[in-house]
């Protein structure tokens, strides 16, 4: 009986799978090639997404870098001292920016809610120019001219006060009396009464003071130290008391005769 020969490899068939091996080989090979320059093109984008040059790049990978603040200039840990002066100064800057500059005027008439005729105050340049320089209530002031105003002030303040010193120590002195002579029936009740307007007029007749035009009876007393309601109305020794400052007054006596 004839056996069937083993089949023998083809010549043809040997040399395809060589070449097939090789062309994988090559491809792994490839393959890898291109993910290294893969992950190396990778590694540069990142590091240029960080660092804005080529210098800036070659430092970083030399030396560590501190760390930038591109939204501020002071780093982050602060004391709590620095942050509340920061915070103070800060707030001090931007109080004086929002302040409205004022003008300094002075009221030629009374301004109801800003002051009195004389005074001198501060006002919005709107407020000025919209109310009170159309109605001529108020004129601008320089410092210069209010310390000019303010001397001349204190100059006639103590003047006067001088003055009124000086009537007052007049009608203090004991042997001064002003003496008022009205008609009176028997009983010695006066035909007219003698008011606070009479005894000024009668003390100017007789101290010839002009400084008394600006001065008023504070009281009219009789001899019984009791305050009168009305005029004197009757004969007798009374006591009035002028006011001649705020500060200053005069007490003296005065004594009603009939004629």
């Amino acid at each position: 009986m004839i056996e069937p020969c083993a089949a023998k490899p083809s010549v043809t068939n040997s040399h395809l799978y060589q070449k097939l091996d090789r062309r994988a080989v090559e491809m792994k090979r490839a393959t890898t090639f291109l993910a290294c320059l893969l992950a190396a093109s990778l590694s540069l984008q990142l590091v240029d997404a960080f660092t804005p040059s080529f210098i800036g790049r070659k430092t970083l990978l030399q030396q560590p870098q501190q760390p930038q603040y591109p939204f501020q200039h002071r780093p982050i840990h602060q004391s709590h001292e620095q942050m509340l002066s920061t915070t103070t100064l800060y707030a001090k800057k931007k109080s004086a920016t929002a302040a409205p500059t004022k003008l300094q005027v002075k009221l030629l008439k009374p301004v109801p809610g800003t002051g009195q005729k004389g005074d001198v105050v501060h006002v919005t340049p709107a407020f000025y120019q919209n109310k009170l320089q159309p109605t001529r209530a108020a004129t601008l002031i320089s410092d210069e001219q209010v310390a000019t105003e303010q001397s001349i002030k204190v100059a006639q303040v103590n003047e006067m006060n001088e003055k009124a010193q000086a009537l007052a120590n007049t009608l203090g002195a004991d042997d001064f009396e002003l003496i008022i002579q009205r008609k009176a029936g028997p009983d010695g009740q006066l035909f007219g009464g003698i008011g606070p307007k009479v005894v000024l007029t009668e003390l100017q007749a007789v101290l010839k003071d002009d400084f008394l035009k600006s001065v008023k009876v504070k009281s009219l007393v009789d001899d019984e130290k009791k305050p009168l309601q009305g005029d004197i109305k009757h004969v007798g020794s009374f006591s009035a008391t002028l006011e001649l400052t705020k500060e200053i007054t005069a007490t003296f006596p005065v004594i009603v005769k009939a004629e």
